[in-house]
């Protein structure tokens, strides 16, 4: 149980901040993109829509606490 001081558990937190985020991203921008060319509309128009809105936005706020954590000093 002494091994258990070698992970930086604070790192892995905050690195799993940032990577979740950028899933959100992705995975808001794949179903927008699908919309739009099952619509026959502009990935643009379909992210501007409330619902994927705020999936962009919390992901990008997940992103961003990630490596606001992660940083050395905070204003890296």
């Amino acid at each position: 149980m002494e091994n258990l001081d070698l992970i930086d558990w604070r790192t892995v937190g905050f690195g799993s901040l940032w990577i979740t985020g950028l899933a959100v991203l992705l995975t808001a921008f794949g179903f927008a993109d699908h919309e739009a060319n099952s619509q026959d509309l502009r990935t643009r128009d379909v992210l501007r829509r409330a619902g994927y809105r705020t999936a962009v936005n919390a992901g990008l706020a997940l992103f961003c606490l990630g490596l606001l954590g992660s940083a050395k000093a905070w204003w890296e």
